[in-house]
């Protein structure tokens, strides 16, 4: 190989290297393409005492929630959520598991009531369940864990617009 040709190559595999860098940042938490993206671990819902079918719902995340997601949005939760089921202690049956799994996206809009920094978590708060959600009776519980990937990553995540006055 002559030089002109080995500089050549050197050059697009620096550029590759430049460009693959890039989106990786991009899509970090710490670039503008994931900086608003938390991974999901767990799920619990709570039922109100006296109401069938509004509850809180409380989403265990994969880091820390910025302050400004009170008040804030869900955008959108990204495909190949997956739920665990687990039947005893207040878990999910398989089939309950499944009706998370196809039901969750439909948090889309739904406002943040509070997080909880050191447990990494947000709520959302009197939420009413959609058609099929369950453990809607009064006062029923449960919990649910999400699968994770070969790299321990969650298995979904949720995009969420932050509120602009961060309360």
């Amino acid at each position: 190989m002559d030089p002109k040709t080995k500089e050549q190559v050197l050059t697009a595999v620096i550029v590759l290297c430049l460009i693959f860098i890039a989106y990786w940042w991009y899509q970090s938490q710490y670039g503008p393409g994931g900086k608003n993206k938390y991974g999901v671990t767990q799920l619990t819902w709570k039922n109100s005492a006296t109401t069938a079918g509004v509850g809180d719902l409380v989403v265990a995340l994969s880091r820390t929630p910025t302050k400004n997601v009170t008040g804030g949005k869900v955008s959108s939760v990204t495909s190949g959520f997956t739920v665990q089921s687990d039947s005893k202690l207040g878990g999910l049956t398989p089939a309950q598991a499944t009706a998370v799994e196809k039901l969750f996206s439909k948090i889309d809009g739904v406002a943040i009531s509070a997080i909880d920094v050191g447990a990494n978590t947000i709520t959302f708060s009197s939420m009413t369940a959609p058609a099929g959600w369950p453990g809607t009776a009064v006062k029923a519980v449960w919990t649910a864990t999400t699968t994770t990937g070969s790299k321990g990553a969650p298995s979904a995540s949720l995009n969420i617009i932050p509120s602009k006055n961060g309360s």
